[in-house]
């Protein structure tokens, strides 16, 4: 036992040293193995493809979204999340952050607010809002937002992907507030509580996508010609009972060249490029934003060395607040730069 004394002796001076000589001022680092440190070695573009090989090098952080952990005041979940969990990794390049994320999800929800043909001749549709259409998204958090709260990218796969960007958000007093921008992305295809569309693809019953462009679209009050005939869309032929139109149109001017920074605001100054892939039944997402905006609602990114960021993931949900096993939060983790 007398040799055991000495040791035990080094030990706790050990310790003491070890624990009471770094103070750091007060403020204690987090000690936490949810941690993503930013690349700063790719130089490749970026935005062009979410499946882009530069990401291939870069080291992810694999974080659960099973277990709930929404922000103050959200309603908990009431069964385990789908997906389980997102993974995400980070690079820093022309100072602007590129944030890679995928997770799994079966559905692939891009019909919200869908119009569904009921019966033809004439033509009628289902009641839109008796039907749980709405779309997967996806919701980037960082803690430290200048007017307080959370700086928050909001990516829709319909309604702001679409369009090549994610939507700036603020959650604080709980309340989920947009960012500053008069500019949409997507467009209610009719009254919001309506059930005819105002418009259909100019290809009518023989377009079958979820992706209503802007120019592309026809009025039903805009006349057509259908071989020696001028008629309207909602009379003309061809139609089934089940087809799918589009509950939104979507402008994608929104990213061109001649929109400024300015013109945009920070409500959509988060650039975005996804992939789904439906025999993995995977999204991949890269999002993009600069680490200084200069806008007055987005966190100054420059400006600090890490930052604590939380996910979460809906799937075929449109509200982040409501707790059900659609949507499920990550723990609150740490990009390191």
């Amino acid at each position: 036992m007398k040799k055991l004394i000495p040791i035990l002796i080094l030990l706790s001076v050990g310790l003491y040293l070890g624990c009471g000589g770094d103070d750091d001022n007060g403020v204690t680092p987090p000690v936490t193995n949810l941690r993503l440190v930013v690349d700063t070695t790719v130089t490749d573009t970026l935005l062009t493809d979410a499946l882009a090989d530069a990401w291939d090098t870069v080291d992810s952080l694999l974080i659960d979204v099973s277990g709930g952990n929404p922000p103050a005041k959200v309603i908990p979940p009431i069964a385990q999340a789908i997906p389980s969990d997102v993974q995400i990794k980070a690079i820093s390049r022309n100072d602007s952050l590129y944030l890679w994320l995928r997770w799994t999800d079966a559905t692939f929800s891009v019909w919200p607010s869908v119009y569904t043909i009921s019966e033809i001749e004439p033509l009628r549709f289902e009641n839109r809002l008796y039907k749980h259409a709405k779309e997967d998204q996806i919701y980037v958090m960082f803690d430290g937002a200048p007017g307080g709260g959370w700086d928050v990218w909001n990516w829709r796969v319909l309604t702001t992907g679409a369009g090549g960007l994610a939507e700036g958000l603020t959650w604080d007093n709980n309340t989920l507030t947009t960012d500053n921008g008069n500019l949409k992305v997507a467009y209610d295809n009719g009254s919001p509580t309506g059930n005819d569309p105002d418009y259909c693809h100019k290809d009518t019953c023989e377009f079958d996508g979820h992706i209503l462009l802007m120019e592309d679209k026809i009025h039903y009050n805009d006349p057509i010609t259908v071989g020696n005939d001028t008629t309207y869309w909602k009379a003309t032929d061809g139609w089934i009972v089940g087809q799918k139109i589009p509950g939104f149109y979507i402008d994608t001017s929104l990213t061109a060249s001649y929109r400024s920074d300015e013109t945009r605001g920070s409500r959509w100054d988060t650039r975005a490029v996804s992939n789904y892939e439906s025999s993995t039944t995977q999204y991949t997402l890269v999002l993009c934003r600069k680490m200084n905006t200069g806008f007055a609602e987005d966190i100054d990114l420059t400006a600090v060395d890490s930052v604590k960021v939380q996910i979460g993931i809906l799937d075929n949900q449109q509200d982040f607040i409501l707790g059900s096993s659609n949507r499920g939060f990550s723990e609150q983790f740490w990009i390191i730069f």
